[in-house]
């Protein structure tokens, strides 16, 4: 364990025989102990030591959830994932999660997180701009399951950093998703025959305001107009 207040700083001291020990004060291993995980370049390795590769870019991946809306309506829905993985955690997230943290940790704590969102909204939710807002906050709770769980220092995300939530696909009963259809298409011909109505009013104000000003004219003509002129 390294000095501090997280578990490690960015890794791991042990011995041949797998056997942890302390890090010093400037994070070095004692004699006889190596660290881990190894940096970029080359390195030597022993016959008995297993190495394992951990991708640090951005990376995504998908997964397919079971969710029921506010209304109990069950629904499909496929999340995409993009994280990375935090370089000074590696050697805590191989200890206590290991190399298949995205089906351990990342998708179901994800998916926890999407159902319970969903569950607060109308089926519709995800066919209009509220579906930016769920995906928000789907990301915005599991960053902070990250932090609070693993309790790291500065109050930032653990093991993982977690930059975008994103859903791709929903897929409703069919019948479900006529009516959502319908009610789109319904609604767009309340606007339409609101804007034409509209329209009509305006076009009614335009020739009242013309009669007006053809009735003031008038007016006007035949009071400067004498029968001895006519």
């Amino acid at each position: 364990v390294a000095s501090g207040h997280r578990p490690f700083l960015s890794r791991l001291a042990a011995s041949r025989t797998g056997e942890a020990t302390a890090l010093d004060e400037e994070g070095n291993a004692p004699d006889g102990y190596e660290l881990w995980p190894y940096s970029e370049g080359t390195h030597w390795k022993w016959p008995w030591n297993r190495v394992y590769r951990y991708n640090l870019r951005l990376q995504e991946v998908s997964a397919n959830y079971d969710a029921l809306t506010n209304d109990g309506l069950a629904i499909k829905v496929e999340v995409t994932i993009r994280w990375k993985p935090i370089e000074a955690d590696l050697g805590k997230l191989h200890r206590e999660i290991g190399p298949d943290y995205v089906n351990t940790l990342l998708i179901p704590l994800v998916g926890s997180f999407a159902r319970h969102e969903i569950a607060a909204e109308k089926p519709d939710a995800l066919y209009s701009p509220q579906r930016l807002e769920i995906q928000e906050r789907i990301r915005e709770r599991t960053k902070q399951a990250l932090v609070l769980r693993f309790h790291p220092e500065d109050d930032r995300e653990s093991y993982l950093m977690l930059e975008d939530v994103l859903i791709r696909n929903v897929e409703l009963p069919d019948d479900v998703a006529e009516a959502i259809q319908r009610k789109v298409v319904e609604k767009q011909q309340a606007e339409a025959y609101e804007y034409r109505l509209s329209r009509e009013r305006q076009e009614a104000d335009r020739k009242a305001i013309e009669a007006e000003g053809i009735r003031r004219f008038q007016e006007t003509i035949n009071s400067t107009i004498s029968p001895g002129y006519l």
